[in-house]
């Protein structure tokens, strides 16, 4: 089975690839800002999700030590 781009790579190789297709004008890459701002929803809601989950680990702890 071959290894992918992604698993062989570093993040900053990945993304000096990604910068380096977007120079070339390769239209399946587009910027990160124009990326972010047609997907604003969802980065929202991810930020949202991460938040309720270490909302969610404090309380659990909280009441984990106040039950004892």
């Amino acid at each position: 089975m071959t290894e992918s781009y992604m698993t062989t790579k570093t993040p900053a190789e990945r993304k000096q690839y990604v910068l380096e297709q977007i120079a070339a004008g390769n239209p399946k890459y587009i910027p990160f800002d124009k990326w972010i701002a047609a997907n604003k929803e969802i980065v929202g809601i991810n930020n949202l999700e991460k938040k309720v989950d270490l909302l969610t680990k404090i309380v659990m702890k909280l009441s984990k030590s106040q039950s004892k």
